[in-house]
């Protein structure tokens, strides 16, 4: 029997698009955006009242090449799978390979630090949160898996002179074991290099 493909719908797009996009809403609420890039037809589905989001690319005949899912649309996770032209699979990356220490496990290690994106703190400042971590797949069971969390602006306060600065910290876990390996901070438009956390008041 043979493998159905997915396809792209061109003709709607072509008919809704407005320079190359079309962004609407898909019977789940989900939001969809659709465009037409360097011959490849791409369209990105944001999950309702979610931050995980799939990315299909499908060729200029609307046969899907490629499919794979983000978490705050640029962290790969899972299975991101290629297709040739009749619809079958041809390559698997696993880019969650080696981490017995999940994504899911990060979120908790951030709620339960009361590490949050703010859009407006009380300093006036918004905070932001960004995660990544070693592309695994690349890697063998020896070398260092771990996760990379950086957020701010937050304020620091020095142990040495108790001044205030507006900066970020970055934390790096261990991707097995969930383990804190670092933690340093910057400050914003001073520190041109990571600083031990360790200057830091608690």
């Amino acid at each position: 029997m043979a493998q159905e493909i997915e396809t792209f719908d061109i003709k709607t797009f072509e008919k809704n698009k407005t320079s190359n996009r079309y962004t609407f809403l898909n019977s789940k609420g989900d939001s969809v955006n659709q465009e037409f890039r360097d011959g490849y037809y791409i369209e990105k589905t944001k999950k309702k009242d979610s931050k995980y989001s799939i990315t299909k690319v499908f060729n200029e005949s609307g046969n899907i090449e490629q499919k794979g899912e983000y978490y705050n649309s640029d962290l790969h996770i899972g299975k991101f799978e290629w297709f040739d032209e009749k619809g079958e699979i041809t390559e698997i990356k696993n880019y969650d390979q080696h981490f017995t220490f999940s994504l899911e496990d990060v979120l908790n290690y951030l709620e339960e630090n009361n590490i949050k994106e703010i859009d407006k703190s009380p300093t006036g400042h918004k905070v932001t949160i960004t995660l990544w971590r070693t592309d695994s797949s690349k890697l063998s069971e020896e070398d260092p898996i771990v996760w990379t969390i950086s957020y701010g602006l937050v304020p620091l306060v020095l142990k040495n002179n108790d001044a205030i600065f507006m900066g970020v910290i970055k934390i790096t876990l261990d991707g097995k074991t969930g383990e804190e390996i670092n933690k340093q901070y910057k400050r914003a438009r001073v520190d041109t290099e990571w600083q031990p956390f360790e200057d830091l008041k608690k």
